[in-house]
């Protein structure tokens, strides 16, 4: 009986081939290697890891990861280094059972709660592997706290926003940030890269990475801007029955204007005049523009997706002329570096100067996140402005920062669809 027990045990632990393991001082993190010469990053992952337990879970207040009732040796947060990651730059999370099932040790309570596991390659650069622990180690506090969280964005957004908030120096990746306002046109946080692959678009766009952007966003106008907005988004989308939207809802106290608010920074980024906490992105950060209709009215190469966006540039005064998609409702926006002007469709633009203009679709009535994203499209027409062009550094051809994605740091997408 005693053999036959050490055996089934022995199984259980056996996630991934080891030579060896190493604990963290505090007790919160096992790291597992697979070959001896792989020891030494065991030694230095475990005190990252503490480091992000300290920021993100002590300091910020996101959800411990569970206990996995001793599999893996002890109930401590695991982490593999493992050839088996997939090759150099190659991480992922995931649970007992696999995404998406996985094994809540409690059904009963309103917490769609699964402990988690930690898989990095050891080949990964060394400079990275600091970043990539705290990247993942964020993923396993979400599956602590809703591991049913449909929307890619919101897990990839707040993963690259905690790696600031754990290394306030360490540069959050632009070209990541240049493949989400290569795609303004996307819904803002319903919508993610593998999309754009499965379209055809892109296989090189790291959009849910980018979403960075608006969690920066939604910590800058309802947290404290060190990332209280974090745990807020999770706990609020963690609810029964809620997601991301009904977060942005309940923390904002009106999503729709929220999203005019954020439209009007998005506009701004990669500019003098953009918000701060998007300054690291440099060009990278000018959302991709259309052509700006002025001789005859146009529709968008790319109609938008609800809660997407159309963006123009112009200048001066002149009249607009706008026919929307009736299945859907729109806004309108003039912005310019210190304002932004709510447009009647058929109306008159009265501005000196440069500005843009922002097209965004709020969805149809009683839109919600879980309804099928359909995009929508519109004409339009301006005269008597000029068009300007925003200087972005991109190639045009590759749709904006598009081509600069797979040049940043290759943080290896989640296995999550």
């Amino acid at each position: 009986m005693t053999v036959l027990w050490t055996i089934v045990i022995t199984a259980a632990y056996a996630r991934y081939p080891e030579a060896g393991f190493v604990d963290s001082t505090e007790g919160h993190v096992r790291c597992h290697y697979e070959r001896d010469t792989d020891a030494s990053r065991c030694d230095d992952v475990v005190i990252w890891a503490e480091q992000a337990w300290v920021t993100q879970i002590d300091g910020l207040g996101f959800t411990a990861p569970l206990p996995d009732d001793g599999v893996g040796g002890s109930d401590a947060l695991d982490i593999y280094i493992t050839r088996e990651a997939g090759g150099a730059g190659s991480a992922f999370v995931d649970c007992d059972g696999g995404d998406p099932a996985c094994e809540d040790p409690d059904p009963t309570d309103d917490v769609d709660g699964a402990p988690s596991f930690v898989v990095i390659d050891p080949r990964t650069a060394s400079d990275d592997f600091p970043l990539f622990t705290y990247h993942e180690f964020q993923h396993t506090t979400q599956y602590a706290r809703d591991y049913t969280e449909p929307f890619l964005a919101l897990w990839e957004g707040t993963a690259v926003a905690c790696e600031h908030w754990t290394a306030p120096g360490w540069p959050t990746s632009a070209p990541d940030f240049g493949d989400y306002q290569a795609t303004p046109w996307l819904s803002v946080i319903l919508q993610d890269g593998y999309f754009l692959a499965d379209t055809g678009f892109s296989d090189g766009s790291w959009y849910e990475y980018g979403a960075v952007a608006w969690v920066f966003f939604m910590d800058d106008r309802y947290g404290d801007g060190l990332g209280s907005i974090g745990p807020a988004l999770w706990d609020e989308a963690g609810k029964p029955g809620a997601n991301v939207l009904d977060a942005w809802q309940t923390l904002s106290g009106d999503r729709e204007a929220s999203l005019l608010e954020f439209a009007a920074d998005r506009a701004r980024m990669g500019t003098a005049a953009g918000p701060a906490y998007a300054a690291f992105a440099g060009v990278y950060g000018v959302a991709w523009r259309e052509e700006t209709p002025i001789d005859a009215p146009a529709a968008p190469s790319y109609p938008p997706y609800p809660l997407g966006m159309s963006l123009y540039d112009a200048s001066g005064p002149g009249e607009i002329a706008f026919d929307g998609d009736p299945s859907v409702r729109w806004a309108l926006l003039a912005v310019t570096d210190s304002d932004a002007i709510e447009l009647d469709p058929h109306g008159s633009v009265d501005l000196d100067g440069d500005w843009t203009l922002v097209v965004i679709n709020l969805g149809p009535d009683g839109f919600v996140a879980t309804d099928p994203l359909e995009p929508a499209s519109f004409t339009l027409l301006l005269s008597g402005v000029e068009e300007t062009t925003q200087s972005c550094g991109c190639d045009a051809s590759s749709h904006g920062g598009l081509a600069f994605g797979v040049l940043g740091l290759a943080l290896a997408r989640r296995r999550r669809r």
